[in-house]
């Protein structure tokens, strides 16, 4: 049986969880939609609200199916950038998923 050593989850948001443990937000996680503004400008940035945040992972599913093309991702002060790169091109109704701790 695994043990949470004290860690509590919160829904902040309607896509949104935060972990906590001793007081602290240890990590964050959530969704979001690509919006046609999005698509046209080729890029997104994700505010994920953890600017000390040091990791990151993204999962994008279209249509309910992941995408396993190449997205250009980086991150920093807690904002994740996903953009066009190699044979991935943002979509508008895309889903991105993403953790940060």
């Amino acid at each position: 049986m695994a043990e949470n050593y004290g860690a509590k989850v919160h829904s902040v948001g309607p896509d949104t969880l935060q972990v906590e443990a001793g007081g602290i937000i240890k990590g964050q996680g959530g969704a979001y939609t690509v919006l046609a503004a999005d698509d046209t400008a080729n890029t997104v940035n994700i505010d994920t609200g953890i600017d000390r945040a040091t990791t990151f992972q993204i999962q994008i599913r279209r249509a309910g199916v992941e995408v396993q093309d190449a997205a250009v991702c980086s991150m920093a002060a807690g904002v994740i950038t996903v953009a066009d790169g190699g044979t991935y091109a943002l979509t508008a109704g895309d889903i991105i998923h993403w953790l940060v701790a």
